[in-house]
């Protein structure tokens, strides 16, 4: 926790620290990740209805997983893919630990903005998006910054490095819905035909 709020609090020094003794832990930041599936269905499904934009009788808790847990896996995957090109100095498990531990202020600040939605009023709603934006601007800052350090490169290289990353992770998405839906329509087809058959042996 201690190694976390001076993560937080000084988070050049702080991720600098954690590139030169690469002693982040795998551990801390998969908890980190499962909070922040919590926090996104939690936030999604119990906001107050006047501040909730999501139709919670169709909640998904698959999408939510996809958007939440598996987007930010594959943004780790997507970047030490591409950066190893760029010679980034980060390794995967480097990666994934300080994505997870950049995600936790955008994850503490939803849980806050769901809580506080059933005690402001629709007019202060300005309030609760005031804290998920500073969340979310600060998580990206300092999934920015970390990469910079344990990737060791130049500003204008590591904005570059994250765009083709994001690139990637539509590329990713893209394809696995691709594949997903390739192997629905032939399981379709399997059923249709061995329905077929079935009918036809038992007439």
């Amino acid at each position: 926790m201690k190694k976390l709020m001076h993560i937080y609090l000084h988070p050049v020094d702080g991720f600098d620290e954690l590139k030169q003794k690469d002693d982040g832990s795998v551990l801390a930041a998969s908890v980190i990740m499962v909070l922040y599936f919590i926090a996104t269905a939690f936030s999604r499904q119990y906001t107050n209805f006047r501040f909730n934009y999501y139709n919670v009788d169709n909640t998904n808790i698959l999408f939510i997983f996809i958007s939440s847990v598996l987007v930010l896996f594959f943004f780790c995957v997507a970047n030490w893919s591409f950066t190893a090109v760029f010679d980034g100095e980060g390794t995967f498990k480097q990666i994934y630990v300080v994505t997870m531990y950049s995600i936790l202020p955008y994850t503490v600040a939803m849980t806050i903005s769901t809580i506080l939605s059933y005690a402001f009023t629709v007019d202060e709603n300005a309030f609760l998006s005031i804290i998920t934006t500073v969340g979310l601007l600060y998580s990206v800052l300092l999934i920015i910054i970390s990469m910079q350090q344990i990737h060791r490169f130049s500003g204008q290289r590591n904005i570059f490095a994250l765009f083709i990353t994001l690139v990637g992770v539509f590329i990713i998405l893209f394809l696995g819905f691709l594949i997903l839906s390739l192997f629905q329509q032939i399981s379709s087809f399997i059923s249709t035909v061995f329905d077929e058959l079935i009918v036809r042996f038992t007439m």
